[in-house]
């Protein structure tokens, strides 16, 4: 597909008036609750990555309001939450505590890493996952991030996926190491927090996973989440992961 200097959209066989009309036209599989706007991507090169159209949406929408300034005092850490079958525990879904950048959907955060830290045990969080890469840590300020969570109450799962992709063999390993434990302290009550950059890809298409694993049809499961963390799963690729259970052919 190619967008045009007069704003039309030129496909292999057809020519689109717009590229909403593109947009609304492409066909997505049937059993898939995403959007266009998610089905839909362009290459972000402050992420190195092929991301949702929704990105470049919500930054031209919130391009021209007030830098609003957004910490944790301002805007306590919100963690939002499933239930999984037959467990007494909870799984909690948030983005990166502590960190200092721009908002996607708008303002700048400056939050306190600490702050959040305490947010999340306060919440009932025995265990944090998280699954950015290393040097993410850096870009959203917060290189003290290894130290603080090895120092905190929390115990600290890093199983890093990369941004806007699905899991790789080096993920699959370490979370058949884990998982049988996480399982087992969640059914009896033990409650973990997953989170990522923004909270909705990765996470997202972790959360969705574990409840595949645990019993619900994948299809309810993507439901499942995006109903309590709305816009999770956020590329096409991350919601037909979970749609196939494409974990089982590695």
């Amino acid at each position: 597909m190619k967008l045009l200097s007069d704003g039309t959209v030129k496909g292999d066989l057809t020519t689109y008036t717009s590229i909403n009309s593109a947009m609304n036209t492409m066909p997505i599989a049937a059993n898939s609750t995403s959007n266009a706007w998610q089905f839909w991507s362009f290459f972000d090169h402050e992420r190195n990555a092929w991301s949702p159209l929704e990105h470049l949406r919500a930054k031209l929408e919130t391009q021209q309001r007030p830098n609003e300034i957004k910490t944790s005092k301002t805007h306590p850490l919100r963690i939002d939450e499933i239930h999984p079958p037959n467990a007494k525990g909870k799984i909690g879904l948030t983005f990166c505590p502590g960190k200092i950048c721009d908002g996607l959907y708008g303002g700048r955060w400056e939050r306190d890493l600490n702050t959040d830290i305490e947010a999340i045990l306060a919440w009932g969080g025995k265990t944090l996952i998280t699954l950015m890469e290393t040097h993410e840590f850096e870009i959203l300020g917060v290189t003290q991030f290894p130290t603080a969570l090895k120092n905190s109450q929390l115990n600290w799962l890093h199983i890093p996926i990369k941004d806007m992709q699905v899991p790789d063999s080096t993920f699959e390993a370490t979370w058949a190491e884990n998982k049988a434990q996480l399982y087992e302290a969640l059914k009896h009550g033990d409650s973990f927090v997953i989170h990522c950059r923004g909270g909705l890809g990765r996470t997202g298409l972790l959360a969705a996973r574990i409840l595949t694993e645990l019993g619900i049809n994948p299809v309810k499961a993507i439901q499942y989440v995006r109903d309590a963390r709305p816009n999770s799963i956020e590329t096409y690729d991350q919601e037909c992961y979970v749609l196939a259970q494409a974990w089982k052919a590695i």
